[in-house]
């Protein structure tokens, strides 16, 4: 379960900005799979899970993440609004099942709740917050930050981790995968003389994919290359380019507390780095990260061009970079790859073959990806 408060200022036309917010929150949380369990003037609850989706805790922790992202974006550039607080609790509880919705157990949905409570009057403006139940199931994707323990142990919930896997699991023996390690090594040799290459890594969820890529990325460690990564999400199918943006952004050194200010300058920095027209191209980048939006530009073109250009911008922006430096790219879940960003990754793998790349996708093999290629 979710809950988000809003902390408004004591003034008139704070309750305009305390509405425009909750609707934000809406947005949000039905943006990533949750239901509304109950709503008042300055908050809301939530729940994921109800509709057996996979991956209900990681759905609920990026929802929270992208509601305060989106509160705290909306204050800075109206210049005023609430605050946000935000927690997240994990429990078992009884659902039941009827033609018109599902209901949650009554004593269960109070226990909860009073854990929300509790967390909310915990945590500091635009923070989310993460019970101790909830923490086992974030670790591997998510950086937590343990909080005094005075009150009950309890989470602040930091930025999106690196993928790879979680801390229990790096410090047990890699084992059982040299081959593997061998053929990914081998396969970035031939990417470093020019001939680009693309390694699919399949398997069962849990058997190991994670630790392998990571195992590789630590053996690169003091080489002259460049390493990034995009993550496909449970969510993220109807949502585009979300791996490609994780790619943009690494490539840009693009972090989570860069103001949109930073991004843009390091977007255009990144643009003009690769020798490209910042006139022609730089449009582009800063509408995909959603800052310095062109309105107007964008209004008037179609959408397939708007594709079409964006496209040859970041496929044009992954051949400079590599050019100046071997260029390791990761996707990892591509069963979860949304239709944009797999448009994409094939527009890419047709410039490999000159290109210094190294492309690798991981992807559970018993849900294979939709294009078979």
């Amino acid at each position: 379960m979710l809950r988000a408060a809003l902390v408004a200022p004591p003034a008139p036309e704070a309750l305009l900005e305390t509405s425009r917010a909750l609707e934000l929150l809406l947005d949000k949380i039905g943006s990533f799979g949750g239901t509304i369990e109950g709503r008042g003037p300055t908050g809301i609850a939530a729940v994921f899970g109800l509709d057996l989706t996979e991956d209900a805790p990681n759905r609920a922790a990026h929802a929270a993440m992208a509601i305060v992202k989106a509160v705290t974006r909306a204050r800075r550039e109206a210049g005023t609004g609430p605050e946000i607080k935000v927690a997240l609790h994990t429990s078992q509880m009884l659902v039941g099942q009827s033609a018109a919705a599902s209901e949650l157990d009554l004593e269960g949905k109070q226990a909860a709740l009073l854990v929300l409570k509790t967390l909310i009057e915990r945590g500091a403006a635009d923070t989310v917050m993460v019970s101790d139940a909830t923490a086992p199931f974030l670790a591997r994707g998510l950086e937590l930050r343990s909080e005094d323990a005075t009150h009950g142990r309890a989470f602040s919930l930091v930025r999106r981790r690196r993928s790879g896997p979680g801390e229990a699991e790096r410090v047990s023996t890699f084992v059982g995968r040299h081959h593997e390690l061998e053929l990914l090594r081998s396969r970035l040799e031939s990417a470093m003389r020019g001939r680009g290459q693309i390694v699919g890594v399949s398997g069962e969820a849990g058997i190991g994919k994670s630790r392998l890529i990571f195992e590789f990325r630590e053996s690169l460690a003091g080489k002259p290359l460049m390493y990034v990564e995009g993550q496909c999400r449970s969510y993220g199918l109807t949502t585009p380019y979300l791996p490609v943006l994780d790619v943009l952004r690494a490539l840009c050194g693009i972090t989570d507390g860069d103001t949109p200010g930073e991004i843009a300058d390091k977007a255009r920095t990144s643009l003009l780095e690769a020798d490209l027209d910042l006139l022609e191209t730089a449009p582009y980048l800063l509408h995909l990260l959603d800052v310095e939006r062109d309105v107007a530009r964008f209004a008037a073109l179609a959408p397939e061009v708007t594709k079409a250009r964006l496209f040859e911008t970041l496929r044009q922006l992954v051949l400079k970079k590599s050019r100046q430096t071997p260029l390791i790219i990761v996707i990892e879940d591509l069963h979860w790859i949304d239709s944009t960003s797999e448009e994409y990754l094939s527009a890419l793998a047709e410039m490999l073959p000159g290109a210094p790349v190294l492309l690798v996708c991981t992807h559970r093999c018993s849900q294979r990806h939709r294009r078979q290629g």
